[in-house]
């Protein structure tokens, strides 16, 4: 007695009028007929049979599963006479099958989870197909449910491609039911190959891989990990990214929306945990600053590999890979990376390049990140006003700053009184403003390495304890570092500019960031990852 009354069927034929024994052209080394197989057998639904007319792809078939139908003579454009054929084959065994789903080896993509939903729907009322929307000619009321009624047309319905049927209304009436239901396939799953370049786009599709990328944003932490993120997945264009957020720290989500990436948030244990079990990722991507032993074992039990960002925490050490380019050490640590060599630089400061230094200074920048959060800019703004500077003054306000208004106020009164200052909001193009400074007043976040990148001289601020942990900026030559907000006075900062009033100085700076590279860093994190992922798999 068989144990199931599901039947999957698998016609693989020799001819193919656009690509010549394309059931055996190898993609990713296995053959093009093996992806299908692989799917139906693991999708644990039904019992599946090959049906070829091939010696070459019996034998290649006999590899993966001991049921194969070799059928003669078989017209290939007449699937009703395919399939009667293969039932036939069956007559002297015990034929126990109720429902039959047959899907040609065409469809290399097809999902466990799809090829199930057809056995619940085969009917003697209709037959099942597949079918990939199609804007042009289905409206979307006809979709209401994932069970639709549709008309057969070449365009929308695969029917010679995967579709199920009530056998015993088959075998009786010697043909398919007329009438046809639907079930949805994505554009992926329905993809097919037309001709040999296709193959390609199909092997770039199983290469793809499921990253789920952790990252937050607030006020307080500011938008450097959102900036760092977006830097990073722009070089991992062949995947399918998710990403999660914080639902009370998701500053910042609006530019990765942005981007066209795909946001969720959670708002405790329970959600993240879900999200992270439908996914199912491949890789794990977390740039929160900080994590725990406990969060990082929940994470382990995904069997994902796991790259964490900007992590000093205790979790750190369950990663499998960490980049920490704003951290320094002499100390050699197995799989984590410091310093410099990894710092992600956003790519408009690879399209703009650095401009001359000036003998005069001309142009001064503000730039206290996204967020501002103890509000440097006012009293630095302040003393410009007090000493009454009269070079430009361009301010940069994220869009996470509370103080706008204030600062507003007093860039106007700064303006009445004859000096020169502009406020931009929330700039997509920061370089421009950077590239175009003498130099810049900033705070000691990943920013310090944009700057750089640039060759732009700068004062620099740790604005809370943990950025006073940041080297770059001491270590580089190229910038003057005031220490912490707390230490900070406004003489000191008086000082600092005045100093960069000097062409020497400012052009021994200068030399200083020149001998540092900072664009081959993203680079340089992308081929560690692809080497380790790719070393874990094998």
């Amino acid at each position: 007695m068989k144990k199931t009354t599901n039947l999957i069927l698998i016609p693989a034929f020799s001819n193919n009028k656009n690509i010549s024994q394309h059931n055996l052209r190898l993609v990713n080394n296995n053959p093009l007929l093996y992806y299908v197989l692989r799917t139906c057998i693991d999708a644990k639904c039904a019992d599946v049979f090959v049906v070829t007319d091939s010696e070459a792809i019996q034998e290649v078939s006999l590899q993966y599963t001991p049921n194969v139908i070799f059928l003669k003579d078989t017209n290939l454009s007449n699937s009703e006479k395919i399939i009667k054929n293969a039932l036939d084959a069956f007559k002297e065994s015990n034929f126990n099958y109720k429902k039959c789903l047959v899907i040609f080896s065409d469809l290399p993509l097809i999902e466990k989870n799809t090829i199930r939903k057809f056995f619940p729907k085969i009917s003697k009322n209709h037959t099942v197909t597949g079918y990939v929307e199609n804007s042009d000619t289905f409206t979307k009321s006809s979709l209401k449910h994932n069970l639709s009624k549709l008309s057969v047309q070449e365009n929308i319905v695969s029917s010679r491609t995967i579709f199920g049927f009530d056998i015993q209304y088959f075998l009786k009436n010697k043909k398919f039911n007329p009438s046809y239901v639907g079930i949805k396939l994505s554009p992926t799953e329905g993809f097919i190959a037309k001709n040999y370049h296709d193959l390609e786009q199909i092997e770039k599709i199983l290469n793809r891989r499921k990253i789920l990328v952790c990252v937050n944003g607030s006020n307080k932490i500011g938008l450097g990990h959102v900036y760092n993120m977006i830097t990073i997945l722009n070089y991992l264009r062949n995947n399918e990214i998710l990403i999660v957020m914080e639902k009370s720290k998701n500053l910042g989500h609006q530019k990765l929306r942005k981007q066209l990436y795909k946001v969720k948030f959670y708002s405790n244990n329970k959600e993240f945990n879900g999200i992270l079990q439908n996914f199912k990722p491949d890789l794990i991507f977390n740039d929160i600053l900080y994590t725990t032993t406990s969060y990082m074992k929940k994470l382990r039990k995904s069997n994902s590999f796991i790259v964490n960002f900007e992590d000093l925490g205790p979790g750190s050490d369950l990663a499998d890979l960490v980049f920490n380019p704003i951290y320094v050490t002499n100390k050699t640590k197995p799989r984590k990376f410091f310093g410099s060599n990894y710092a992600c630089v956003r790519d408009e400061f690879r399209i703009l390049h650095s401009k001359p230094i000036r003998k005069k200074v001309k142009n001064i920048l503000l730039t206290f990140g996204g967020t501002d959060p103890q509000n440097l800019t006012l009293p630095v703004l302040e003393l410009l006003s007090k000493n009454n500077f009269k070079q430009k003054i361009v301010v940069i306000l994220g869009m996470g700053n509370a103080h706008k208004n204030k600062i507003k106020k007093l860039v106007f009164q700064m303006n009445q009184n004859s000096q020169n200052v502009r406020i931009i909001e929330q700039s997509d193009i920061m370089a421009k403003y950077i590239r175009e400074s003498d130099f810049v007043i900033t705070a000691n976040g990943r920013t310090v390495f944009e700057i750089a990148s640039l060759k732009v001289p700068m004062i620099t601020v740790s604005v809370h304890e943990r950025e006073e942990l940041h080297k770059f900026s001491r270590i580089s030559g190229g910038a003057i570092h005031l220490g912490s907000i707390n230490n900070l006075t406004m003489k000191s900062f008086q000082n600092a500019i005045i100093k960069m009033m000097d062409y020497d100085f400012r052009l021994e700076l200068r030399k200083n960031l020149e001998k540092h590279d900072l664009l081959n860093g993203v680079h340089e994190i992308i081929r560690i990852i692809n080497t380790k992922f790719d070393d874990q798999k094998i």
